[in-house]
């Protein structure tokens, strides 16, 4: 049955994220066998220059892992600003316009200073309010993910700005409420030493494998933690997930001056025989977040939902759906 597991702006970020433990640790295995004196095989269409066995091939090893850790930490940031400015802009997600405002970057704060990432999602969160997060995350879960957001994106500056600055520090509120978390983290993210990794970032030093793959981690897990709550909002009810799918098909198939491919889909589809057209109303509601899942986070669409819609006639489906 069809229902909503993840949003676009989420399917997208986890698709583009999702396994970065297991790719930076195989980068890692690559690399060792590397220091350890192995050869690149034959076959591999490359320019690469074997290091001479020993602290030569281990110091070239090395280079090349802090390099694909700070690609991979700086990759990982982009994608989670990415991610906040399409998920607040989501109509049917109904997020205040001073909420999209702030998480689009669509403006500056106080003082004509840019809205940190911390910030963009921090107004998320507020406008998705209590009553659709659990009181467990409200109270330690989501705190700590928002310090660890500032953590990385203030570490990420550092790495490509080349600077550790006064705006590139993290503030009181993030180094506490870390520290006040130490116990969590280290059991939720594999032994993590919080003080250890904020010891690093104040010298100013580059961040451990395990130091990326806990913020990418924290970053899969503050998207979906956002995500589900917001699903949860808009379609407590099978009514609810009826009027998001109308609203989602309506927006894919309604025509514009510059986009008239989605009322040719539509048109299309209603070219078809009636029970032909089922198939092509359930592809289009895939691409729009509506799929057949096992891990549902709204209630399933009614069975006869995309049956009924395929009966109408197209005028009718498009008067419905406001075309």
């Amino acid at each position: 049955m069809l229902a909503i597991s993840r949003t676009i702006p989420f399917r997208k970020f986890q698709s583009a994220i999702g396994h970065s433990t297991y790719r930076l640790n195989t980068i890692v295995v690559g690399l060792e066998l590397v220091a350890l004196g192995h050869d690149k095989p034959k076959e591999l269409n490359i320019k690469w220059r074997k290091p001479a066995e020993g602290q030569p091939a281990r110091s070239v090893a090395n280079q090349a892992k802090t390099f694909a850790l700070l690609s991979a930490m700086v990759y990982g940031t982009d994608l989670f600003d990415t991610f906040l400015r399409d998920f607040g802009a989501e109509d049917w997600l109904g997020f205040k316009q001073q909420t999209i405002f702030i998480s689009g970057k669509h403006g500056s704060g106080q003082g004509a200073r840019d809205f940190s990432i911390r910030e963009r999602a921090k107004a998320i969160v507020d406008d998705l309010g209590p009553k659709s997060i659990e009181q467990a995350d409200v109270e330690l879960v989501l705190p700590t993910m928002l310090a660890l957001l500032d953590l990385m994106a203030k570490w990420r500056n550092n790495i490509v700005h080349g600077s550790h600055g006064k705006d590139r520090q993290i503030d009181e509120e993030t180094r506490k409420q870390l520290l006040t978390a130490a116990e969590y983290l280290k059991e939720k993210y594999s032994n993590v030493e919080i003080s250890r990794t904020l010891k690093s970032f104040d010298q100013g030093a580059h961040p451990t494998r395990k130091d990326v793959t806990v913020l990418l981690a924290s970053l899969q897990n503050l998207s979906r933690l956002l995500d589900v709550a917001a699903i949860r909002r808009v379609a407590p009810d099978v009514s609810a997930v009826e009027a998001i799918a109308d609203q989602l098909l309506c927006g894919r198939w309604k025509p514009t001056e510059s986009n008239r491919r989605g009322w040719a889909e539509f048109c299309e589809i209603w070219s078809r025989k009636p029970t032909d057209r089922s198939n092509g109303i359930t592809k289009a509601l895939a691409q729009l977040a509506i799929t057949a899942t096992s891990e549902p986070v709204s209630p399933h669409l009614s069975e006869g939902y995309v049956n009924e819609l395929a009966s109408l006639a197209r005028e009718d489906v498009a008067r419905r759906l406001g075309l």
